[in-house]
């Protein structure tokens, strides 16, 4: 059975039906299948494929099967294969929302093979599990599981994996990663060729085991010439190295903890001991065996043997006005000025250093009269408590020669020398402050006194 077109008076065959067959023809004289379309002129010489004689698409130039399908969410273009038992036994499905091309299974077997020739076990995935030579001519990239084992398979020279470990009898070459999504089973290197050392380096549940006579990590450098830092299990103690050759450490730096960034070093060891870093401080230099900067809390006793020193001349207190020690025991002291937490008056510490100050309604205010009884000692500008014993700067008015003996004047918050052979003549018990280290003239001096009071 013939169908025809007729394009401008010219009959064409369209599509016919082999009476013989059965089979339907679109565009060929010869149909050889229950469906064979061709858009040129007869098959290409070849005969069809036994099991696929149900519909042939053939062209002596491109020939393809364009499945359409939508772009939402559950919508797909499928090729499914099936039988009486199911409908969708497996198929090629596209999901166009996702771009994913699937090929799947939903047999009992849950089988996949891509097989070459008559070879039906080329490549087989089951599950999970795969069967097969997997091999790679270059770069090999990545190697993912997620937790699956591969059993059976032979490496060269000598490699094989068994029951999740990987085990090389040989040298065995690794280019790219080797990457575990699940568990990974465990990892075994094993020791030096002619060593006592039978398990060098294993990795299991979690743990890195190294197991030597003198187990050791080391951090090299870049050049890979030298080492520069690492660690060692040296006689049951763990030991910390470093190189101190100039450029791979030096000698000034054996080893450092930072805390984030190289701006934000917590500790670090060097050639002269140890330095720590609280908060934002830092420091590189160090001329001591230990250094703190910032707060640092000790609960207990500190026992030091050798000097306890601040990190600068006049920079650093022992205590504050709110935290003071109990009580202080040495054989004997080497101080400045003495100031009397008894005396302290808020705000006085704003006077002008050297003012001396009196006692009155319960506070110190800078003195203002002549040799005043209750005179109570000196300000140095910024502390609330006074001076009562100390070679420091004292305010003067007048003149005044060295071992003069100083009492209080009617200029505020400055002194006066006492004339000669006055002490003795007038009482003047508990007027005196200080006693004159330098000579002075004019309305207002600043000079060095022994500030005592008598």
């Amino acid at each position: 059975m013939f169908f025809y077109v007729n394009d401008g008076g010219v009959d064409t065959e369209a599509m016919r039906i082999d009476g013989a067959t059965a089979n339907v023809g679109i565009g060929t004289s010869n149909p050889s299948a229950s469906l064979h379309i061709f858009d040129s002129d007869g098959l290409l010489g070849r005969a069809p494929e036994d099991s696929a004689q149900d519909l042939i698409i053939e062209s002596d130039g491109n020939a393809g099967i364009s499945i359409i399908s939508g772009k939402g969410s559950i919508e797909r273009g499928v090729l499914c294969f099936g039988h009486d038992d199911d409908s969708f036994a497996a198929g090629l499905v596209y999901n166009a929302h996702g771009d994913q091309l699937s090929l799947q299974t939903q047999q009992a077997s849950n089988t996949i093979r891509i097989a070459t020739g008559n070879n039906d076990e080329s490549f087989i995935f089951s599950g999970f599990d795969f069967s097969g030579s997997l091999a790679s001519t270059g770069s090999f990239g990545a190697l993912i599981g997620d937790g699956s084992q591969l059993t059976g398979v032979t490496a060269t020279p000598d490699a094989t994996l068994v029951s999740g470990s990987f085990q090389g009898g040989g040298s065995t070459n690794i280019s790219g990663s080797l990457t575990s999504t699940g568990s990974f089973g465990q990892l075994f290197l094993a020791g030096i060729t002619g060593s006592s050392n039978s398990n060098a380096l294993t990795i299991e549940h979690g743990r890195l085991v190294i197991s030597s006579s003198i187990p050791e990590i080391s951090f090299v450098d870049r050049d890979g010439t030298n080492i520069s830092n690492g660690i060692q299990n040296y006689n049951g103690a763990m030991r910390l190295f470093t190189d101190t050759q100039a450029g791979h450490g030096g000698s000034n730096i054996s080893f450092r903890i930072d805390g984030g960034g190289d701006s934000k070093e917590v500790a670090r060891f060097n050639n002269k001991g140890l330095v720590i870093n609280v908060g934002s401080q830092g420091t590189t230099a160090m001329d001591e065996n230990f250094l703190v900067n910032g707060d640092a809390g000790i609960t207990g006793s500190l026992t030091i043997s050798g000097s306890f020193l601040p990190g600068a001349d006049n920079t650093t207190d022992i205590g504050s006005a709110s935290k003071r020690f109990q009580d202080v025991f040495a054989v004997q002291t080497t101080v400045g000025a003495v100031f009397e937490t008894g005396l302290r008056s808020k705000g006085i510490g704003k006077e002008e250093t050297g003012t001396i100050v009196v006692w009155r309604n319960g506070k110190l205010v800078p003195c203002d009269k002549s040799e005043d009884t209750m005179v109570m000692g000196v300000v140095k500008q910024g502390k609330d408590e006074p001076i009562v014993m100390g070679a420091e700067p004292v305010l003067v008015t007048g003149d005044v020669k060295e071992g003069d003996f100083i009492t209080t004047s009617t200029k505020s918050g400055h002194g006066k020398k006492i004339e000669s052979g006055y002490l003795l003549k007038k009482e003047m018990f508990g007027k005196v402050i200080a006693q004159a280290l330098e000579n002075a003239s004019g309305n207002s001096s600043l000079i060095k006194c022994m500030i005592r009071k008598m």
